[in-house]
């Protein structure tokens, strides 16, 4: 019944919304764009992994894709950014299981009803499975770039606010002083786990803000 009410809820917004862009100016372009963005905003809202987060993931990539002169896929893009964290939001969580896996395994069934173009789910499972700064990545571009789109999203003023609004709720941040040293530790760690050279550039601003 769930899925039904998801599907109903993707084709409905598909139809009807006239959006033409995000608040950050991200292009709504096409029909699925509009619905999983829609489907992002209404269901996988939190103060560090919600939809301010996946605008930033896009726009970061994008940018580091323009500093290494490199051509990516727009539509893999937009759905990586949108829905790589779905594996944090209930009903997709599987206790003991990394959100990333959790994430490929369900993102068929939001991506198919929407008009995704469904030959491009492996790249964006490939850019899902590498997004986490401890992960293997990909030898994918996509992949390589949103890899460092989110880890640099953990570091300056942005990741401070990120790590420390999950005070009391996560285990990075038990309490304020877990919190602190998360950061710490992130801005001391992350940076060289980043592969791209502006992304390392990037890097350096922010961990200054710190």
């Amino acid at each position: 019944m769930k899925l039904v009410i998801v599907f109903f809820f993707i084709f409905s917004i598909s139809n009807t919304c006239s959006a033409e862009a995000t608040k950050t100016g991200i292009k709504l372009d096409k029909p699925w764009k509009v619905a999983i963005y829609q489907f992002s905003k209404d269901k996988l809202q939190h103060s560090a992994w919600g939809l301010s987060h996946y605008e930033r993931n896009y726009l970061i990539s994008k940018q580091i894709a323009e500093l290494e002169d490199i051509e990516i896929d727009d539509d893999v893009l937009f759905a990586t950014a949108f829905l790589h964290d779905i594996g944090v939001f209930e009903p997709y969580v599987i206790e003991g299981a990394e959100h990333s896996k959790t994430a490929t395994e369900n993102i068929v069934n939001i991506l198919q009803p929407s008009g995704f173009p469904m030959d491009k789910i492996n790249e964006v499972n490939a850019s899902i499975m590498s997004h986490m700064f401890y992960a293997k990545v990909s030898k994918n571009d996509l992949a390589r770039i949103f890899h460092d789109a989110d880890t640099l999203d953990f570091l300056g003023y942005i990741g401070i606010a990120r790590i420390i609004s999950l005070t009391t709720r996560d285990d990075w941040a038990t309490d304020l002083t877990a919190a602190i040293n998360t950061i710490e530790r992130f801005n001391n760690t992350l940076p060289k786990k980043l592969i791209f050279k502006s992304s390392k550039k990037i890097a350096k601003k922010r961990v200054k803000e710190a």
